[in-house]
């Protein structure tokens, strides 16, 4: 079992070795002054650029709407929201955003919908 054991580790360690050797012989010279992305520019959706649209879906028969004058998000349709993970939401880190109102017929409102709306105060 050791005899085993001890052969499986110099196998990985030789394959290791490969890659280092790899990459110490692509030369340096190519990154001098390369300057790596900012966090925000490699997440996707921090600082967005563009508004959130007037209107939208966010669940199989839920829709919004959003009055960019007054900030307000108005929910609406029927059924469930749809979850959001990691930021995917239309709505995230929109600090335009002033207050939702989920309208009947909405039946759950999706997980991390607003996640980062900073600017918001209020929803009914």
């Amino acid at each position: 079992m050791a005899k085993k054991c001890g052969k499986l580790f110099k196998r990985a360690f030789a394959c290791l070795l490969v890659v280092v050797m790899t990459l110490t012989a692509v030369p340096m010279s190519g990154f001098v002054g390369l300057e790596l992305p900012k966090w925000s520019e490699w997440n996707l959706f921090a600082g967005k650029a563009s508004a959130l649209a007037a209107t939208g879906q966010c669940g199989e028969n839920v829709y919004w709407t959003f009055d960019e004058a007054t900030g307000k998000l108005i929910i609406s349709g029927e059924g469930k929201m749809w979850n959001y993970r990691w930021g995917g939401t239309p709505f995230y880190n929109d600090s335009n955003i002033l207050s939702a109102e989920i309208k009947e017929g909405v039946t759950s409102i999706g997980d991390s919908a607003f996640s980062g709306c900073s600017g918001m105060v209020s929803v009914n």
